[in-house]
């Protein structure tokens, strides 16, 4: 019997007999209904997409909104911080940190990508209104989140930060950053670039402050698709 050009579907040829349209109906039909079973299902809010290079193989999947997915919440205190056990099944870490204080001295608040105090180089640009731009940059033993000293008792801070690549085992990287703080009494809002100089995933993050223990302080961690 003749076929469907696209598909492949079966249909009546023109000398089959009209007694049998009845059956050639059926067997069209549930060609056409065993091929498009992957459209059946799915529930509200999820994607329909390939499942893999064979046609009409579909799934419904659930899409995290922007493709993040929270891995941790951390609460920052003590001399030192640690976020272990990072997965390596994402492309980027992305980390929102705020309401940083410490109980000790007002400081340079920094973190050490699996605990290394001698890999990081780090260039930060910031502004505020009293000293007007400012630039800092140095290879240093941690990399430096704040760049300057930032008020201890003062919690409206907040620090973005993205690890590049960050579970390649062959290259250095990229570090992204962003924020604001406070210096003395004078707002300073930045942005920053760096790297982390190891050819080894990212699979933890140590937070903490040079000018003491940390006392309050929130991290959210997450994996970016």
């Amino acid at each position: 019997m003749p076929t469907t050009t696209n598909f492949g579907w079966t249909t009546p040829a023109d000398t089959d007999l009209v007694k049998d349209g009845a059956a050639a109906i059926r067997t069209f039909a549930g060609n056409v209904d065993t091929s498009l079973v992957d459209l059946k299902g799915g529930t509200s809010g999820q994607y329909l997409t390939k499942n893999s290079n064979t046609d009409l193989d579909y799934t419904w999947v659930d899409l995290s909104a922007g493709g993040m997915t929270l891995l941790s919440t951390t609460s920052l205190t003590g001399a030192t911080t640690t976020i272990s056990g990072i997965s390596a099944s994402y492309n980027n870490l992305f980390a929102i940190i705020y309401g940083v204080t410490n109980a000790t001295g007002n400081g340079d608040f920094r973190i050490a990508p699996n605990g290394s105090t001698n890999g990081s180089l780090y260039r930060i640009n910031g502004w505020d209104n009293t000293n007007g731009d400012y630039t800092i940059g140095e290879q240093s033993t941690y990399y430096k989140l704040s760049g300057r000293t930032f008020t201890r008792t003062d919690a409206n801070n907040v620090f973005c930060v993205t690890f590049a690549n960050y579970a390649n085992t062959s290259h250095y990287k990229a570090i992204t950053h962003y924020g604001r703080y406070l210096t003395g009494a004078v707002g300073f809002v930045f942005e920053g670039t760096g790297a982390y100089n190891a050819n080894t995933a990212i699979s933890s993050l140590v937070f903490s402050n040079s000018g003491g223990d940390l006392s309050t302080g929130t991290v959210l961690l997450y994996g970016v698709k």
